[in-house]
């Protein structure tokens, strides 16, 4: 999910907007991704350099996760009809405590399904990754 503040950008609007954006792109992209047959993804979400961006957008993004995260949890019903598993990869405890309880619940609630993976890196840089690994 790479370019949301340019697309803001190049059409003069908020940056949050953009990645308002993005997230309505994503869910596009991931029903091609079931309609094509593909059984995981992996989306690069927030990476924890993004927490040194204005303290502003970080705020809104976290709104955005959010969002997004409640939106998820209402759609449980339709995870589980497609099989949907999501599991989320990145340091979650850096993110606000109830960003943190919904990122839980979801992937708590559709961890028995198998038919597709949504993997999402959140709070997630590979060194971090590599450090914590060694």
């Amino acid at each position: 999910m790479d370019g949301n503040r340019r697309y803001a950008r190049q059409r003069q609007v908020e940056k949050l907007i953009g990645h308002s954006r993005g997230f309505d792109k994503l869910a596009e992209t991931l029903g091609w991704c079931r309609d094509l047959g593909v059984r995981q993804a992996t989306i690069y979400a927030f990476s924890i350099e993004n927490f040194k961006r204005p303290p502003d957008e970080v705020a809104g993004l976290m709104d955005l996760f959010r969002r997004q995260f409640e939106k998820l949890i209402e759609e449980f019903p339709k995870f589980d009809a497609f099989q949907i598993c999501v599991r989320v990869y990145g340091r979650v405890d850096m993110l606000p405590a109830d960003v943190q309880a919904s990122v839980a619940k979801v992937v708590a609630r559709t961890a028995k399904n198998d038919r597709f993976y949504l993997n999402v890196a959140l709070a997630y840089t590979s060194r971090a990754e590599i450090c914590s690994a060694i």
